[in-house]
């Protein structure tokens, strides 16, 4: 962040300074009193477990010097403080007029029911490889997230790419693109996630369609022309110009086509993709067939600022994900692929195609609950376990109480392939909780096993994966 002042913060804001100096140097703004610096701007956020008005002192101690506020506090001495009428809007508006006065640059915004996290961290590896460029910090996608990364943007940058993320309001994602005001944007998909709040794929697409409220024909939206949803938007005659990649498997026609995908779980994945400037081999250290199409819209998206083909490419072959998305850790004996981070029904069936791809003498798949799936949780996570025992993964245990319906799900197809007279082959195992998993897995696993976490983040399943990591690592 470059430097601001607290007059800066009260212009932007329309906040009032009620005690301190207009002079005071900010050089970063947080609303984690933990990670407070010296010269941050600490936001006070009310919430629901705790309010950010409490630990005022905390962050001056780390060495805040000023603190937004949006009601009378006991402020500690050398600290300056500026009231406003809500908090999470006034970093809503420091970080719009950050933009529009110490940033010029292109701007890249990315949404999707999945996806989108890896497909922002492909398209910063693409863009990369040519200019300075910025991101969301770990899953800095909010209302709150995105301004907080915009304030981490500096002078010197040339393309900041936003993941834009909802919990399942209509305006969300509006709200975000608002702020940031997109040049280019991509939707990865239109999937379930949040459908028990927006009660349909049609709201889903109404919600995500949010990042191009502000487009005008200068503008260009990037979709996946293998969704059902998303091709629906050429005939809406907006604007701005809709480009589409995707499979021969594709609803419409796409301007990039990828072709020959191959998945080599320990190295990556490799696949061919066509456009207008020609045909290219594309190596990507991830695993997971669908990162092909993910690539895609990267690399699509690169060239839409500027970044050759080539160059895109080639940046993409040295990404790295955030967070615990199908990360490869070898544990020496055995294998795991942690994709603990978060799921959805695609998502789910994505990673256990990876998970059979693997090379292993056993092939064991840890799914947890789905979460925000509506009236349709049930048959949804019934589904999952189908599809887990018709592709035959070797065990599958289950944590949570939406899981149980996996188990279900893989166990009736179990039961058909008895009463056929085939062998059921997938075994399955209901886990009340991951300390019950953790001493299941503890008995199974033997060397030259392969093993998926997958589950949607509040099952925590990081931790499981973490426990495994410690044991197996030191022993």
């Amino acid at each position: 962040m470059d430097r601001i002042y607290v007059r800066n913060v009260v212009e932007a804001t329309g906040g009032e300074l009620i005690i301190g100096s207009y002079d005071s140097e900010i050089d970063s703004v947080c609303m984690d009193s933990r990670v407070a610096s010296e010269n941050a701007l600490f936001v006070a956020i009310p919430g629901e477990r705790t309010d950010g008005h409490e630990y005022l002192e905390a962050a001056r101690e780390k060495g805040s010097s000023c603190a937004l506020v949006s009601r009378e506090v006991e402020v500690p001495e050398g600290m300056s403080c500026v009231l406003v009428e809500n908090t999470v809007k006034a970093l809503q508006e420091l970080s719009r007029w950050y933009m529009s006065t110490h940033l010029a640059i292109k701007k890249i915004a990315v949404t999707g029911s999945v996806g989108k996290t890896t497909t922002r961290d492909l398209m910063f590896a693409a863009v990369s490889s040519k200019y300075k460029v910025g991101k969301n910090n770990k899953n800095f996608n909010s209302d709150i997230g995105l301004p907080l990364t915009i304030l981490t943007f500096e002078r010197d940058m040339e393309v900041g790419i936003m993941e834009m993320g909802t919990s399942g309001g209509m305006e969300e994602v509006a709200v975000l693109a608002d702020i940031a005001r997109p040049d280019v944007a991509v939707i990865t998909n239109i999937g379930v996630s949040h459908i028990e709040h927006l009660r349909s794929r049609d709201n889903i697409l109404k919600a995500k369609l949010g990042i191009a409220r502000y487009f005008s024909n200068e503008n260009t939206l990037i979709i996946n022309g293998n969704d059902d949803k998303l091709v629906s938007i050429r005939d809406l005659g907006e604007p701005y110009k809709i480009i589409a990649v995707g499979t021969e498997d594709a609803l419409c026609d796409v301007d990039y086509l990828v072709t020959n995908i191959k998945e080599i779980v320990s190295e990556g994945l490799i696949f061919n993709i066509s456009c207008e400037e020609g045909e290219y081999e594309v190596k990507l250290p991830i695993p997971g067939e669908h990162n092909a199409l993910n690539a895609a819209l990267a690399i699509a998206g690169a060239k839409a600022v500027g970044v050759s083909i080539e160059d895109a490419i080639s940046g993409m072959g040295e990404m790295t994900t955030t967070g615990s998305r199908l990360r490869m850790i070898d544990m020496g004996g055995f294998r795991i692929i942690d994709d603990s981070y978060n799921a959805a029904p695609d998502s789910m069936k994505s990673a256990i195609t990876t998970l059979i791809h693997g090379d292993g003498e056993k092939k064991i798949a840890i799914l947890g609950d789905m979460n925000e799936l509506g009236t349709e949780s049930y048959k949804m996570h019934f589904e999952v376990g189908r599809f887990a025992a018709e592709h035959a993964v070797d065990v599958l245990l289950t944590i949570g109480e939406k899981a149980v319906a996996i188990a279900d799900g893989a166990e009736a197809v179990l039961n058909e392939k008895m009463a056929s007279g085939e062998s059921p082959g997938t075994i399955v195992i209901r886990c009340e909780n991951a300390d019950v998993a953790y001493e299941v897995l503890r008995k199974i696993i033997q060397r030259g096993d392969i093993v998926l976490f997958k589950a949607s983040r509040g099952m925590a399943l990081d931790e499981l994966v973490g426990r495994i990591e410690e044991v197996y690592k030191n022993s």
